[in-house]
Order: C-alpha cells, then sequence, then structure tokens
C-alpha cells in the first residue's frame, strides 16, 4: 500500500515568516517537497504570512490564512478559503476559491479548471490568474482595490448567479475562440474592462456593462494594422445584452 501523502499545518506560532521556523508548523514539522501543506487562519491580521522558499514543491494546498514568496507548484488540489495570498502559484490541477474575505496580489496560473463561488468579490490589488481552462463564477466575482493594474484572463467563462467584475484597473480577458456562457446576471461596472476576443457568446441571462465600464468585442480578424474593435463605453448608461437559449452570437 502507498504511503500517505503527509499534511503540514502552518500555524504562525513563532509570530514570525519564517518557513522553515520549526515553531511556525504543527508538530514542528517543516513541510517537504511531494507533501500536503495548510496554511491556517492567522487571528491577527497584522501577523506576519509565511514566506514560501522559492520553488517549492508540493501536494495539495489548502489556504485560510496570508502566505507570500515563491514561487509554488502545486501538483494536486487547491482550496482558498480566507486570507492574503502574495505567493506566485502554479496549479496542475482543478482549484476552487471561496469569496468573502480573500484577497491577492501574486500570480496563479491554472492549466485546469478554477471554480470560484460565494456571495462576495475575489479582491486585487495587482494580482493577476491566468486560466488555461474554464473559469465559473457562481454568485461573486472581482474587485480592484488598488490602482495596480489587475488582470483575470481565461480561456472560457461560465456565469452562473449573479456576478460582478468591478474597478478602474481590473482587466477580465476572454481568449480567442474560447466561451464566454452567462447562464445569470454579469454586471461590469466601476471601470472595468471585458475584453472578448473571437469565439463564442451564448447563455440564458444578461450581460450588463455599467457606466464607465467598458467591452472590448473582436469582432474581425487582426490585421497588420491592428485588430478590428468594437468599444461599448455607455457614459452615465446601461448596455444590456440577453442570451436565449439555445442561440448563440459567433464572433
Amino acid at each position: 500500500m502507498a504511503e500517505a501523502v503527509k499534511r503540514r499545518i502552518w500555524t504562525g506560532a513563532a509570530g514570525t515568516d519564517e518557513w522553515n521556523q520549526v515553531e511556525n508548523w504543527t508538530d514542528g514539522i517543516i513541510p517537504n517537497n511531494g507533501e500536503n501543506v495548510t496554511i491556517a487562519m492567522i487571528d491577527s491580521g497584522t501577523a506576519p504570512a509565511p514566506n514560501a522558499p522559492a520553488n517549492l514543491n508540493i501536494a495539495d494546498l489548502y489556504v485560510e490564512g496570508n502566505i507570500g514568496g515563491g514561487p509554488i507548484l502545486v501538483n494536486g488540489a487547491f482550496h482558498w478559503k480566507s486570507g492574503r495570498i502574495a505567493a506566485d502559484l502554479d496549479l496542475k490541477n482543478d482549484g476552487s476559491v471561496t469569496t468573502g474575505r480573500v484577497e491577492l496580489s501574486g500570480t496563479i496560473k491554472g492549466s485546469a479548471s478554477l471554480t470560484f463561488e460565494g456571495d462576495d468579490q475575489l479582491l486585487l490589488d495587482g494580482g493577476t490568474i491566468v486560466c488555461n481552462d474554464n473559469v465559473t463564477f457562481t454568485n461573486c466575482g472581482l474587485r480592484a482595490v488598488s490602482d495596480a493594474p489587475s488582470r483575470f484572463t481565461s480561456k472560457n467563462f461560465y456565469i452562473q448567479d449573479t456576478s460582478r467584475f468591478s474597478g478602474k484597473s481590473l482587466a477580465v480577458e476572454r481568449a480567442a475562440g474560447g466561451l464566454l456562457r452567462v447562464d445569470g446576471e454579469l454586471d461590469v461596472d466601476e471601470g472595468a474592462k471585458l475584453i472578448v476576443n473571437l469565439g463564442l457568446l451564448e447563455g440564458t441571462g444578461f450581460l450588463n456593462i455599467i457606466y464607465d465600464a467598458t467591452m472590448d468585442l473582436e469582432q474581425g480578424i487582426p490585421t497588420s494594422a491592428g485588430r478590428n474593435w468594437l468599444i461599448v463605453t455607455p457614459w452615465h448608461t446601461t448596455a444590456r445584452f440577453g442570451f436565449k437559449f439555445p442561440g448563440s452570437l459567433k464572433l
């Protein structure tokens, strides 16, 4: 029988950000490559976050507190429930995020699918997310909280229930050849930019471009003169796009 993958839990009990300080880990054991790591909730919002070593290679990662450093290669599951990620993560499998108390200033790259659900927005403070597969938002969204540019790029977007992208420094981009499916209602507002490259728009819900938000819709093949964009910029108005199943709009 294969040996079970060990789970190591960061508590920050020593009050430092030192990854290699045994007092910061339950049982006083520092994680090795290939083990599961849990960043437990730290009561104080000002408590030091663990500064992960460069090129850490682990199995599963569960984040319920704060973490920095890296880059970290995550070969197993990724679950993020609370706290701030200032590290750079490379995800090889599906991941999930529960919004409400989560903030990103690092970079997350996902080779598989990502799901976001909850009743709030993922806060982006100069954070970047690149998903090479599907991303699903269920009753949540993204919000830029500073002037530092934040960006979310994915091949396919699926919007369930009511979701929202907001903040003037936020850009959300659907990759060329992908799908944007809205089965609930997606609001893009407060200066956020939605970039929809060549691909499909479909669903049963509504896409709302509100106030000073913009939607860049690529409607033609790029040429040497540059891209052919349709720019929707409704100033103090709402642009509302409805989708009816099973029809879709091919760009």
